[in-house]
């Protein structure tokens, strides 16, 4: 069963995997994001922040903050587990983790993906808004029974973001 707890660079990005969240009555027009859900997202531990924003008709979602920034040897955490090796070079700041969410018409998002850098695997994830500053987080590893539910905390937009 995966837990979606995270260790190593879940110390600077623990909960990163299961993070943002929407609600609509009808979906968005295509290209922009939901009212009330693009913007920046806290996850549960207060280590990690994503910006949620319109991509086409879906939504995505890139790191754009970390509490510890800096691996052990004081250089930007990387995306060094991913499966394609080429990619592994890659800073965890301003990496997309999260894509394919669509509405289902009902104020929720489904069949959407989030990318954790921390196992480099890619799990299911659904998404709904709690309330305006509330994130109802869903993530999965294929079968819903495996799950975690999380909430995540709205942040102002102009908080503080990885350096490029």
């Amino acid at each position: 069963m995966k837990s979606f707890q995270f260790n190593g660079i879940g110390a600077a990005i623990a909960g990163i995997g299961l993070l943002i969240g929407a609600y609509t009555v009808a979906p968005p027009a295509f290209g922009q994001a939901a009212p009330g859900v693009a913007g920046l997202w806290l996850d549960n531990e207060g280590k990690a922040a994503v910006e949620v924003k319109g991509c086409g008709a879906e939504l995505c979602g890139n790191i754009v903050w970390l509490k510890e920034p800096l691996d052990p040897k004081g250089k930007p955490w990387t995306d060094a587990l991913n499966p394609d090796t080429g990619k592994r070079g890659r800073p965890v700041c301003g990496l997309q983790i999260i894509g394919g969410l669509k509405h289902d018409g009902k104020g929720q998002w489904q069949d959407g993906w989030i990318y954790d850098p921390e196992e480099g695997k890619n799990f299911n994830l659904e998404l709904s808004l709690n309330d305006a500053n509330t994130l109802k987080v869903f993530g999965y590893a294929g079968v819903k029974l495996l799950s975690e539910t999380m909430l995540w905390k709205r942040l102002p937009a102009d908080s503080a973001r990885c350096k490029a």
